[in-house]
C-alpha cells in the first residue's frame, strides 16, 4: 500500500510516496473493498502529521496505526 502526497501550486503533481507496512503484506481484496481503511487522520499544522490504519483482513482486523509527518511535500516516517 502506498501512501501519496501531492501539493497544489496552480496544478496538482506528486511530492512523495511512501509504502505503509511492508511490501506485498496486504491482500487486495480487503484494500478495495468496504471499511479498508480503518482510521486516517491529518492536520493542517508543518510538519502535518498523518496516522493511518488499514484493514489487514475482516477476520484478523485492522493494521497498528502508522504514523508520518509531512514536511514541506515530503513524508517522513515519525
Amino acid at each position: 500500500m502506498r501512501l501519496e502526497v501531492f501539493t497544489f501550486d496552480g496544478t496538482w503533481r506528486e511530492t512523495d510516496r511512501a509504502l505503509v507496512g511492508e511490501a506485498d503484506s496486504w491482500f487486495w481484496f480487503p484494500l478495495t473493498g468496504r471499511h479498508a481503511v480503518c482510521a486516517f487522520s491529518t492536520s493542517s499544522t508543518q510538519p502535518a502529521p498523518v496516522a493511518v490504519s488499514l484493514l489487514i483482513t475482516p477476520s484478523v482486523g485492522c493494521s497498528p496505526t502508522e504514523n508520518f509527518r509531512i514536511d514541506n511535500g515530503r513524508i517522513v516516517p515519525a
